[in-house]
């Protein structure tokens, strides 16, 4: 799946393209047996000459959901593709694919006049925490796929009614503007995520490795807590990382990790209580993690990067670390002592 920001790309060029068709497609992946190689409610933008954005299958079967979706554009009705891996044939007649799935995969047209608030909100689910309700049989595109903030199972539910929970983008905070905090923005802009930056010192803000991030702060003060979903406390400087940490505990952040080792965390609690008088409360405390990354750390700002966003990522999704399997040592994310 692409990430938001190449598929508003994809969406702005050809709707700046005055040559171009009208219309996209839209492909829903919305029913999968067996195996494949994306999950439900993956998506993928096409156009008119074979373009897309977005992968479904992971690249075998692209070229057949391409086929599909130039077909809907030129016809102007939608339509419902199922395709088939699992057959002993597919190996050798098929797509040679060898998942053994079946994927059912919704197409409809993604008319190029809509908002771009619009796409992001009730197309690609990336804008709010709800649900994208997707009733097939609608009279059109704008009906088919609708956001709504809350949702409960109809009576009628059938199957031209696809329902997924939405999950918004990462809006991320770093704190600290030194070299290792490059690696970080860099990796989450990589990923689609929203990512701002802030430290207190001009000789690092200004410095010219972060010319090309959109957003910059200096001043705690004027925070707005309430836009991040995540944040990385790595300033290396305590005293900045703890009035951070203070401001943090205004909102409501799902992730906040800390760089250093667990004998800091521990001593941040402490000054916010005797400096702040502010103590975490226990649903926070349990969002707050130090050291920050995977037991097994990286040795080089980079692998340390993928470290902590990984450790990130698994908490925004309510997973557990115990789905890599594996080592025993990795049973638990939330705290380790280096």
């Amino acid at each position: 799946m692409a990430t938001y920001s190449e598929y508003l790309e994809f969406f702005r060029r050809h709707r700046n393209e005055t040559s171009s068709s009208k219309t996209l497609a839209y492909a829903l992946l919305f029913k999968k047996t067996g195996s494949g190689y994306s999950t439900v409610g993956t998506k993928k933008l096409i156009d008119s000459e074979g373009e897309s954005v977005g992968l479904i299958s992971g690249g075998c079967l692209e070229p057949e959901i391409v086929l599909h979706a130039q077909e809907v554009i030129r016809s102007g009705v939608s339509k419902k593709i199922i395709l088939n891996t699992r057959s002993p044939e597919d190996r050798f007649f098929g797509s040679g694919a060898g998942c053994e799935g079946e994927l059912s995969i919704f197409i409809d047209l993604l008319p190029l006049n809509i908002k771009e608030g619009d796409l992001l909100l009730h197309f690609l689910g990336v804008e709010k925490p709800g649900f994208l309700v997707h009733d097939f049989a609608a009279y059109s595109p704008l009906q088919r796929h609708r956001y709504t903030p809350h949702f409960s199972t109809p009576d009628d539910f059938n199957e031209d009614l696809f329902v997924e929970e939405t999950k918004p983008v990462p809006n991320a905070l770093i704190v600290g503007a030194h070299p290792d905090s490059l690696a970080l923005y860099q990796l989450t802009q990589f990923l689609g995520w929203r990512s701002s930056v802030i430290d207190f010192r001009s000789s690092l803000i200004e410095h010219p490795m972060w010319l090309d991030a959109p957003c910059l702060h200096r001043l705690e003060d004027s925070l707005e807590v309430s836009r991040f979903s995540c944040a990385f406390i790595m300033s290396h400087n305590y005293e900045y990382d703890l009035g951070i940490l203070n401001k943090l505990l205004e909102g409501s952040l799902k992730f906040i990790g800390l760089l250093g080792p667990q004998k800091r965390k521990q001593k941040l609690f402490e000054d916010l209580k005797t400096i702040y008088n502010r103590e975490p409360s226990p649903h926070q405390s349990n969002t707050i993690f130090g050291p920050v990354g995977l037991p097994v750390m990286g040795k080089n700002p980079r692998e340390i990067a993928l470290s902590m966003v990984h450790h990130c990522q698994f908490i925004l999704e309510e997973n557990t670390i115990k789905t890599i399997g594996a080592s025993p040592s990795m049973t638990r994310v939330k705290d380790f002592v280096l």
